[in-house]
């Protein structure tokens, strides 16, 4: 990178122009120098530099900051282009594969009662079910291909008819049910629900992983009686009334993790499909209910409940279109990566052991970029078409 480009990286920076991969990488890189006294040592002969660039903005570093002080832009910026410039010399083959791997987007498909499937509009961030229509969020008609004719909702009759959006590896939309209820569904997740709620019935089926934004349905106004909103998965039934909270249940995950955002859920273990009566048994597993209040998290394995306190920001962050990583076991963040660029994850000697990451970064990045930031973990690594094999040596 010549003095002339770095310049102009530098001042789309200043004037807020820079790519969001631009962005994602010079701030690593400023968290980075601000967090280590000294930076962790770079390729070949930085040390000495990186000396000097610590010296310079450390009286300015008292407070880590997400978006890096002007006044120090120009000395990181000289410790990230020259750590740019080494790794992609070292990585110049790899960067090419992973540079054309490009992060999910909008992408879902909605399964009919009728055994329709229809690939919905990308353009499109989500769709409205009602009584009597599908459509998108901004009001347009749910169209099949052309020349065909519209989907429609089953016969009232058909009123447990189940339908299915579903979304892929690399895919995320959301859905408004017919009582108003909003869901999000994540990558390579599947909701099944009713074509219609009826009476005080509302249950819907969930496997991978949801926020769920929950309408409280009122029974009876007197006594404050409101109709409970049941989520089944695979080993647990989570009843709510009116509440936000996230739900993680992927089939190839050990744990589901409930997240309570706000109001009040119940989560029961569930061996038995549908039941959700405390104390009963099966296959000598004895079912437990746990009470959520917003902010704890109950991880249910094996028929057994524990819950505890989290930071709610770190389960939900992926509806605002970030990783959270904090916390996260790199093996924990390779599936996220997994899931989201649609790629296998290979390990090469192993999982590396006592690798616990933090911080956050934007899903919109390209893999290239987002392996260029996971790189101050001095992870090697190829990328080998869609699959990433890390090198543990």
């Amino acid at each position: 990178m010549d003095k002339k480009k770095a310049n102009r990286l530098l001042d789309d920076y200043t004037e807020g122009k820079a790519t969001p991969e631009a962005r994602s990488f010079m701030d690593a890189w400023y968290n980075r120098a601000v967090d280590e006294q000294p930076p962790v040592d770079a390729l070949h002969d930085w040390a000495g530099a990186k000396a000097t660039i610590w010296q310079r903005i450390a009286p300015r570093a008292s407070k880590r900051v997400a978006r890096w002080p002007y006044v120090a832009a120009a000395a990181v910026l000289a410790l990230a282009i020259g750590v740019w410039i080494a790794i992609s010399q070292q990585q110049s083959a790899v960067s090419l594969a992973a540079s054309e791997i490009l992060p999910g987007g909008n992408r879902a498909t909605l399964t009919l009662a009728d055994g329709r499937v229809i690939n919905l509009d990308e353009a499109q961030t989500g769709i409205t079910v009602s009584d009597e229509d599908i459509s998108y969020d901004d009001g347009s008609s749910l169209n099949v291909m052309a020349g065909e004719a519209e989907p429609s909702l089953p016969n009232p009759g058909d009123a447990l008819a189940m339908l299915s959006l579903t979304t892929p590896r690399g895919g995320t939309y959301q859905i408004t049910l017919p009582d108003g209820s909003k869901v999000w569904l994540n990558a390579n997740s599947t909701l099944k629900y009713p074509s219609r709620f009826l009476g005080d019935s509302r249950e819907v089926f969930l496997e991978g992983e949801a926020f769920f934004e929950i309408r409280p349905q009122v029974r009876n106004v007197e006594t404050h009686d409101y109709a409970s909103f049941n989520v089944q998965t695979a080993n647990q039934v989570v009843k709510v009334l009116g509440t936000q909270f996230n739900l993680s249940a992927y089939p190839d995950e050990a744990e589901t993790r409930t997240t309570l955002v706000e109001g009040k859920v119940t989560v029961t273990s569930d061996t038995q499909q549908g039941s959700t009566q405390t104390g009963l048994t099966t296959n000598g597993l004895r079912l437990t209910t746990k009470i959520l209040s917003p902010g704890e998290q109950a991880i249910m394995s094996e028929a057994a409940i524990r819950t505890s306190q989290v930071d709610v920001t770190q389960y939900t962050a992926w509806k605002d279109g970030f990783f959270n990583f904090n916390g996260k076991t790199l093996q924990e963040a390779m599936k996220q990566l997994a899931r989201w660029y649609d790629i296998e994850v290979d390990y090469e000697g192993g999982v590396p052991d006592n690798v616990t990451l933090r911080g956050k970064m934007e899903r919109n990045l390209s893999l290239q970029t987002t392996l260029e930031i996971l790189q101050r973990l001095n992870l090697k690594y190829r990328v080998e078409g869609r699959r990433l094999t890390i090198i543990n040596n």
